[in-house]
């Protein structure tokens, strides 16, 4: 729906430009001892956890629009089940467990009104529009400028979540400017095709970044960096605009 991905969106902008700023290191970079699930997915800065938070911030939202005590303990369940397991897998610290919580705790404030800010709940807002794409350009120009080495390239494995976080910001207030223009179906595309086409979209984007990578090391220019945060909105603008069109058609009677 258009208000998780926002409040999803808004979460990965905080989470993006602390970590780009922060430059937290997670357990196993300083202990050889650790050795996480999968490096490779746990390389960027790990303060503050971004699972955690948004974990806070998409099921805090449904618990906050269909509130009941059974769902609210479940949701507080998975919340604390996803932090511990952080910890676990050798990916955070506790410190960076307790600032994604933080975070997520206050993104959901936000976005839910709760801090007396009026969103507009209805697709195609021209203020969700103009907020997440400012946003979005904050969080980039955030991560760029703080991350640029004496080459002036950007390591992309150390900003890997705040880029393509702010990639789907950008894409979420797209799709706000899109609907304004196109009549767009409302019709809920199937969940394992959208998951499906979501996993396709960021394995193509990450054989993508490795071939053209700047300099054969992961390090890339701005321009990369800026053409990897587009394809990530890409997968936004997918799943809320094309999607629906593709199930509309498919699913029309001959």
């Amino acid at each position: 729906g258009w208000a998780p991905s926002r409040n999803i969106a808004v979460t990965l902008s905080i989470c993006g430009i602390m970590k780009a700023i922060m430059k937290g290191p997670r357990p196993y970079w300083l202990d050889d001892k650790i050795h996480p699930l999968d490096p490779t997915l746990e390389a960027s800065f790990g303060f503050p956890s971004g699972h955690t938070a948004g974990s806070i911030a998409l099921y805090g939202h449904i618990a906050y629009h269909y509130y009941s005590p059974s769902l609210a303990l479940f949701v507080t369940f998975i919340c604390i089940a996803i932090s511990i397991s952080r910890v676990q897998t050798g990916a955070h610290f506790v410190h960076d467990i307790v600032g994604g919580a933080i975070v997520g705790l206050i993104s959901l404030l936000l976005t839910t009104g709760s801090l007396g800010v009026e969103w507009h709940e209805n697709r195609g807002s021209s203020t969700d529009a103009v907020f997440l794409i400012i946003l979005s350009l904050s969080t980039l120009a955030t991560v760029i400028l703080t991350n640029l080495n004496k080459q002036r390239l950007v390591n992309y494995k150390d900003v890997k979540e705040s880029v393509s976080g702010a990639g789907l910001v950008f894409g979420v207030g797209l799709c706000h400017i899109a609907v304004r223009y196109v009549s767009v179906p409302r019709v809920l595309p199937l969940p394992i095709q959208g998951t499906l086409f979501e996993l396709t979209g960021m394995i193509v984007i990450e054989r993508l970044t490795k071939l053209v990578s700047h300099d054969g090391n992961g390090c890339y220019s701005v321009v990369g960096i800026l053409l990897i945060s587009l394809l990530h909105g890409f997968l936004q603008v997918h799943g809320h605009i094309l999607t629906p069109f593709i199930m509309s058609y498919l699913s029309a009677e001959p």
